[in-house]
């Protein structure tokens, strides 16, 4: 049996999806915060306030981890430290004022908007958690590139006593489709190390992180990786909202049975048949 992570504009048809395909489907606070995250006059209030109000009464099921903390899990060495987590509980309260607000000049004026930790302190930790992924993600491309220029004098890697030449991006690529878990790897240090600056434990070295890895996020890691290297490839760079999509990938977590379900062009390109458009699921 197949089940369906809805990301954020699935969620946008969710009054289209049966009762019976719900009970397979689930979304994420991710999907949550983004929502209330992009409400900035009555149009967007309006749209965004049904919405929610939608998938809250379709009883769908929600992942109330944020995605730091699903990388936190996914490091072993963090197993006798507990992660803290306090702003679910200040964004269902968010939320509930939001459903229950008459209006948008009420919704903005209520003490819940206006709290430290209310609508603005969200929208804060949208764009913090997208630098956050965006700054993971530069590394793991640095890292990349560089390899061609370290590896070795001629620009080759020898493996099993085979040399393989990467004097072009096209030669890299062919290199990295041949061993995807050097590929993959790269983007590991990458979360390695944000999340040891994120939880500012310093009783640990990077490599340490980095040899806990449990695969816990390996979807992520594999496709975030090929999307990567395809840049370098092909010379392009990322569209606005590519490294805050991705993120949404977190949530598939390592389960084979998980297909996204969107309408963004970018997990049908990456991801094959693991990608399904709304339409698709109806």
């Amino acid at each position: 049996m197949y089940y369906y992570y809805l990301e954020t504009n699935a969620l946008y048809n969710i009054k289209n999806i049966s009762v019976d395909t719900i009970k397979n489907c689930y979304t994420s606070v991710l999907s949550i915060i983004e929502l209330v995250s992009g409400i900035k006059d009555d149009s967007s209030y309006r749209k965004r306030k049904a919405i929610l109000n939608l998938v809250f009464e379709s009883k769908i099921t929600i992942d109330f981890a944020m995605p730091d903390e699903i990388i936190f899990n996914s490091f072993d060495i963090f197993t006798d430290y507990e992660f803290i987590e306090e702003r679910i509980d200040l964004l269902l309260v968010l939320v509930k004022s939001l459903i229950e607000s008459e209006s948008y000049d009420y919704y903005i004026k209520s003490d819940q908007y206006n709290h430290r930790l209310g609508h603005e302190y969200f929208k804060n930790i949208d764009n913090e958690m997208s630098k956050r992924f965006i700054f993971s993600s530069n590394l793991g491309a640095k890292a990349m590139r560089q390899t061609i220029s370290i590896d070795s004098y001629n620009n080759a890697v020898i493996i099993d006593n085979k040399e393989f030449n990467l004097n072009s991006t096209k030669k890299l690529g062919d290199f990295f489709d041949q061993f995807p878990e050097l590929n993959s790897s790269m983007t590991i240090n990458a979360l390695s190390k944000m999340i040891l600056n994120f939880s500012k434990i310093e009783d640990f070295s990077l490599e340490d992180v980095y040899n806990s890895y449990n695969g816990l996020v390996k979807t992520y890691v594999s496709f975030f990786s090929k999307y990567c290297i395809t840049l370098i490839v092909n010379g392009g760079s990322p569209a606005k909202n590519d490294f805050v999509d991705l993120t949404h990938l977190i949530y598939m977590k390592n389960n084979l049975d998980t297909i996204i379900i969107s309408d963004d062009n970018l997990f049908k390109k990456l991801m094959g048949d693991k990608s399904k458009s709304i339409s698709e699921l109806k």
